[in-house]
């Protein structure tokens, strides 16, 4: 019945007979009509508030989506144009995987952190054990083989090894949450709906219930990855999105947002802090609906937000052969070559 009820998408009719009715009729008497609809044993009142009633659901009304698609249209909304909407797919780069699998590895790590930490003390058991969930198949490289995969895999383990190895201390005496799944709505700024923002949170870090800290890791350095990477303020978007899921929908007191880059040669640069404060979120909230919103609005014809001097976007971008944006344009006139 739950689900029956749950799943409706324009008209919801609930009916029953005679004295011998399902218990949880006389419950839903007074929530239909709190609910705005209406309970009646006129049949004809029904069927004539229906055929005045629109049939069509408003499907732009609410958006589902997630920060990883929103950061497309962030960085260039015809990028989001033809990669979600029109479906067109780079090619696969030969590192695909790499990423979830070093995501894979420290889930477990943080499912049972005392584990890990004690094996801290033992590199060489460490590493031994790491390598057991790797050849479980938590490190799974669907598009590498060979010498390039098992090259990815060693360098999976040592990054993670390290990991455990600096939070050795942090992993003994707190208790996390891993790959917190979440759905949270954000009203558009027009009040005409909003934006279901799906995701996963890397790691909650239960500091001190319901106070807790939020981590984020990135498989690399701070300068990696070419377009693909985050830069210091979509991490700052991306985290304040976590805290508004943990605030309002896992019940928690986010404090503080840090993202952690796994296998960063500068010690200096493996760890960015990210204010949540009220303002930081608000402008967060801010930000995903107006992106959401023009989303809603197919507002799809502008090219990148931010062009560097040296046109970085637009190098790197996965469609420059065929967009035909002004911004592309006149990137492929400045640097003339065969597209």
């Amino acid at each position: 019945m739950y689900v029956a009820l749950t799943r409706s998408e324009r008209f919801l009719i609930i009916s029953h007979s005679g004295d011998q009715t399902s218990k949880f009729i006389s419950e839903l008497n007074s929530l239909v009509r709190v609910s705005g609809g209406t309970v009646t044993d006129n049949s004809d009142k029904i069927l004539n508030d229906l055929k005045y009633s629109p049939k069509e659901y408003r499907r732009d009304v609410r958006i589902s989506t997630s920060f990883s698609d929103l950061r497309y249209y962030i960085k260039c909304p015809h990028d989001f144009y033809l990669r979600k909407v029109l479906g067109f797919a780079p090619t696969i780069d030969q590192a695909f995987g790499y990423g979830r699998g070093v995501h894979n590895l420290l889930r477990a790590v943080h499912t049972n952190p005392k584990k890990w930490a004690d094996l801290a003390k033992d590199r060489s058991k460490l590493t031994a054990e790491i390598q057991k969930l790797i050849d479980h198949g938590l490190f799974y490289l669907r598009y590498t083989t060979g010498e390039p995969a098992e090259n990815m895999r060693q360098k999976g383990l040592q990054v993670v090894a390290d990991y455990i190895e600096k939070y050795t201390k942090e992993l003994a005496q707190l208790r996390f949450e891993p790959e917190k799944e979440f759905e949270t709505l954000i009203e558009y700024g027009d009040g005409e709906g909003g934006a279901l923002i799906s995701g996963a949170i890397d790691i909650i870090r239960q500091d001190d219930p319901p106070r807790v800290t939020l981590i984020d890791f990135k498989s690399g350095e701070p300068d990696s990855d070419k377009h693909q990477k985050l830069d210091e303020e979509e991490m700052k978007l991306q985290i304040a999105i976590y805290a508004v899921a943990a605030k309002k929908e896992l019940e928690y007191q986010p404090e503080r947002g840090l993202v952690r880059y796994l296998g960063a040669e500068d010690a200096k640069k493996s760890e960015l802090e990210i204010s949540l404060d009220k303002k930081s979120i608000g402008q967060a909230m801010k930000s995903v609906a107006n992106t959401a919103g023009n989303i809603r609005d197919r507002v799809f014809k502008k090219g990148p937000s931010q062009i560097s001097p040296a046109d970085l976007r637009c190098a790197s971008c996965d469609f420059i052969g065929l967009c035909g944006i002004s911004e592309a344009k006149v990137y492929k006139k400045k640097n003339p070559r065969k597209w």
